[in-house]
């Protein structure tokens, strides 16, 4: 059964223009495109996993995976010392369930580890390419407009570069992407069955991270464009089982501690400003330009310990933007059903993420990405299966803008700030740090000491510690601190005066330890009580 709503597309060639070349007609050169894509995404994003140093998140999401798999329940130890993180140590409630349960799945069948925890990402990275393939040929008819699509995809900055982090980002993504690859290749089939399993993954997302309300919103749009004359209360009730089971599950698990879930998810919830944009909706949709894409497209600073020509990220930016405006300006491209489908996702969940997110984080582009890649496919397919431009005009552009964002990856690789940064800090604790009675550092350094019980993750010093490590993420964190929390920043600084010396000082990591018959009168009275969830979410 074709979508209702729209008119199945054929692309048509004017019969005054020349045919073009049949190897552009053949599906064969796109598949092996997006074959050869993708096998490039794996080898950077393998090579960016073993290469690039833990960040703060990974160590916060790790650290409950670990527990739960080494001890068999899902507290977070480290933070043990974070007053607003309600009996944190024990169980783990302000991050979603599902990447802590799959995380420590994982760990068992293939051991503890940074690099384990990266290639989970990894793996789901994979099936996001596949369900994007599946999602574009089936609504395109086309698996030249999909292959291209994956291409686009996989060599993409974001998408390469957030396959490679241990973030649930990916893992989110992926599976709402799956959810709605499942509805368009099983509907025509099965409605019923395609209404199961699509809710069924979008589910699985949702209990991820709460961006999977994406990928629900777009299904319920998916459903409604392709089917909302066939669509009755029983589908309605099908659809409703996965979500009861789910929420049966996390209920469960917090109803062992709902008092600690409601500190936790309101701890998290009230980090950032999140809806910052529910006051002001104007305001939330203009820092989706001047924050999460400024940043993310070179309009800002260098990350840490990167340097180079940023500024060439807005090539990517433009070629996206170009897909966007053919799309728009094209009357042929405007009735094809994906076109129409991809612009109403991208609407949505613009509209979604302007009043609902106020960090604005680059990492959230990854919902995004094969979006743009879609639409940018479409009109790169038309050009060149139209031949409104000399194949050259065309490929070589987007040949230039893929270089760009391949050549970003291998020269994060070549920099390897985990051997050149991380590493040999992670060393001079191992050599000097063994039978300390606590190691305050940030919570990434739990994967290269190996997960002690001694190390607390608290840049507010609520106790003193034998060694404290100040790296960039914690200096920042402090930077902050500064003029968010005078009173903190105060303390943390007259202990370091005071109390403490510097021992270690290479690439922006410094280690400072407690001075000698010091420990006495240098253990606070009582312990700050400001700490919050580090970093964003």
């Amino acid at each position: 059964m074709r979508f209702v709503a729209a008119p199945a597309h054929t692309y048509v060639e004017p019969a005054s223009q020349p045919q073009l070349a049949g190897s552009w007609r053949s599906n064969k050169p796109w598949i092996a495109t997006a074959l050869c894509a993708v096998l490039i995404f794996l080898a950077l994003a393998i090579g960016t996993a073993l290469t690039s140093r833990p960040i703060t998140d990974e160590g916060l999401f790790a650290d409950p995976a670990y527990t739960l798999a080494t001890k068999g329940y899902m507290g977070s130890p480290a933070l043990r010392d974070n007053a607003h993180l309600l009996r944190i140590e024990e169980r783990t409630y302000w991050i979603f369930p599902l990447d802590p349960v799959l995380q420590a799945a994982w760990y068992r069948l293939f051991g503890v580890g940074l690099f384990a925890m990266r290639s989970l990402s990894i793996c789901f990275g994979l099936l996001g390419l596949a369900a994007l393939f599946t999602l574009v040929e089936r609504l395109s008819k086309d698996s030249k407009i999909a292959s291209l699509a994956v291409a686009l995809t996989a060599l993409d900055y974001f998408y390469m570069y957030g396959n490679a982090s241990g973030r649930m980002d990916v893992m989110c993504a992926a599976l709402g992407y799956a959810g709605l690859a499942s509805y368009v290749a099983l509907r025509e089939r099965n409605l019923v069955l395609a209404v199961l399993v699509s809710h069924t993954l979008i589910v699985t997302s949702g209990i991820t991270h709460p961006n999977g309300f994406l990928y629900f919103m777009g299904l319920v749009f998916l459903m409604l464009y392709c089917d909302r004359r066939r669509i009755n209360l029983r589908h309605v009730a099908l659809a409703a089982v996965p979500y009861a089971v789910g929420a049966s599950l996390w209920g469960w698990y917090i109803l062992q501690d709902p008092l600690a879930f409601l500190a936790q998810i309101k701890a998290n919830a009230s980090d950032g400003g999140r809806f910052q944009g529910l006051r002001n909706p104007l305001l939330g949709f203009v820092r989706e330009i001047t924050v999460r894409y400024a940043s993310a497209y070179g309009f800002e600073a260098h990350s840490f310990g990167h340097e180079g020509p940023i500024y060439l990220k807005v090539l990517a930016l433009c070629a996206y933007m170009a897909g966007i405006i053919g799309a728009l300006s094209i009357s042929a491209l405007r009735r094809k059903t994906e076109v129409r489908v991809i612009l109403s996702l991208i609407t949505i969940w613009f509209i979604y993420l302007g009043i609902f997110d106020g960090q604005k984080a680059y990492y959230y582009l990854v919902h995004f990405i094969p979006m743009y890649a879609a639409l940018l496919a479409v009109f790169v397919s038309w050009l060149l299966l139209n031949r409104k431009l000399n194949s050259k005009a065309v490929l070589l552009p987007l040949s230039l803008v893929v270089a760009i964002q391949v050549g970003g990856v291998a020269y994060k690789i070549s920099l390897n700030s985990y051997k050149n940064i991380y590493q040999p800090a992670v060393e001079y604790l191992k050599q000097n740090a063994r039978g300390s009675r606590l190691i305050n550092a940030n919570i990434a350094f739990q994967f290269g000491l190996g997960f002690p019980n001694n190390l607390v993750d608290d840049s507010h010093l609520n106790e003193t510690a034998d060694y404290f490590v100040i790296d960039n993420e914690v200096a920042q964190r402090l930077k902050n601190s500064r003029t968010g929390n005078p009173s903190t920043y105060r303390h943390v600084t007259d202990m370091l005066e005071s109390c403490y010396e510097k021992v270690y000082d290479l690439k922006s990591v410094e280690i400072y330890t407690l001075r000698k018959n010091t420990h006495s009168i240098c253990e606070p009275a009582e312990k700050n009580s400001t700490g919050t969830v580090n970093g964003p979410r």
